[in-house]
C-alpha cells in the first residue's frame, strides 16, 4: 500500500526558525573506516526509489527576490517536474528537468523556455530543479566515488576522487552535507540535509537547503508530503498549443 508522509505542521515549524545544527568542519584525522563498510550501513544501502511525488514549501533568497512559494513535484530517475504556486495557492509555472535540459512554462506571461542543464540564466527555482528530485531526496555515493574517510568527534567526511565533500552524522549515517569543489561543474555549491523521519522502509530528508555555485542564492526546501514509489506519474507541462517554446 502506497505510504503518504503528512508534516503539515513541522513544515509551519521549520519554515519560522533557522537551523542551530552546525556542522564542525575542523578537527578531523584519518579514519580507519573502508568505505565498503561504511557505505554498507548508511541508511537505505541496497534499496532503490524508482519514483516519489509529493508537495512541500520553498523559501527562496536571491539577489533582489526573497519569496515562499508551494511546490508540488513529481519525480524518477529520468526526469522531475514542479509546479510552483504562490502563497495564495495560484499557479505561477512548471519546471521540467531531465539530465541534459530543463523546459519551463511561466503561466502568469505566457512564456516557455528551453535551455541547457549547463545555461548560466539559472533562477533559484530552476536550479533546484536542475537535480534530479529523486536523487536529491535519497542522496547515493558507491565506494569506488571515496577517495579517503576522515572523522572527527561528531562527522564522517567522505573525500570522493571528484573534489567532494560528503558530511554523515557518526551516530545515524545521515548525509548532513555534500559540498562541491571550487570551480565545479554540479549546479550548486552545498546542498544542506536536516530532520530525517522513516517512510516504507526509507529514512529521507524533510528540510535540504540548496546553495547555488556562486554562493549568492539559496533555496530552502521543506516537504510536506511525500508517496514513495506511486503506480503512475505524469511529466507534461501545460503549455497552450499557442505558446512557443524559446530554445535558449
Amino acid at each position: 500500500m502506497r505510504n503518504i508522509l503528512s508534516l503539515g505542521l513541522l513544515i509551519l515549524l521549520l519554515a519560522s526558525c533557522q537551523s542551530t545544527r552546525t556542522l564542525n568542519t575542523e578537527g578531523y584525522r584519518l579514519s580507519n573506516l573502508s568505505a565498503d563498510s561504511l557505505i554498507a550501513e548508511m541508511p537505505n544501502f541496497g534499496m532503490e526509489l524508482h519514483g516519489v511525488k509529493g508537495s512541500g514549501r520553498a523559501i527562496v533568497s536571491e539577489p533582489g527576490n526573497n519569496e515562499r512559494v508551494i511546490v508540488n513535484f513529481t519525480a524518477d530517475p529520468d526526469y522531475s517536474l514542479l509546479t510552483i504556486k504562490n502563497r495564495l495557492g495560484i499557479e505561477a509555472g512548471q519546471v521540467l528537468a531531465d539530465k541534459d535540459s530543463i523546459l519551463t512554462y511561466n503561466k502568469i506571461d505566457k512564456v516557455a523556455e528551453k535551455f541547457s542543464i549547463n545555461n548560466s540564466r539559472f533562477s533559484s527555482m530552476n536550479e533546484l530543479a536542475s537535480i534530479n528530485l529523486l536523487q536529491l531526496l535519497l542522496f547515493k555515493v558507491s565506494a569506488d566515488e571515496v577517495r579517503q574517510i576522515y572523522e572527527n568527534e561528531q562527522n564522517y567526511r567522505l573525500d570522493l576522487l571528484n573534489g567532494t565533500r560528503i558530511y554523515l552524522d557518526r551516530d545515524e549515517l545521515n548525509v548532513w552535507q555534500v559540498r562541491q569543489p571550487e570551480p565545479s561543474a554540479a549546479p550548486y555549491h552545498l546542498i544542506e540535509y536536516e530532520s530525517y523521519s522513516e517512510i516504507e522502509g526509507f529514512t529521507l530528508p524533510r528540510r535540504i537547503t540548496i546553495i547555488s555555485t556562486d554562493k549568492e542564492s539559496r533555496v530552502a526546501f521543506l516537504v510536506s508530503s511525500l508517496e514513495i514509489n506511486p503506480n503512475t506519474l505524469h511529466f507534461e507541462l501545460d503549455i497552450p498549443s499557442d505558446v512557443e517554446i524559446i530554445r535558449l
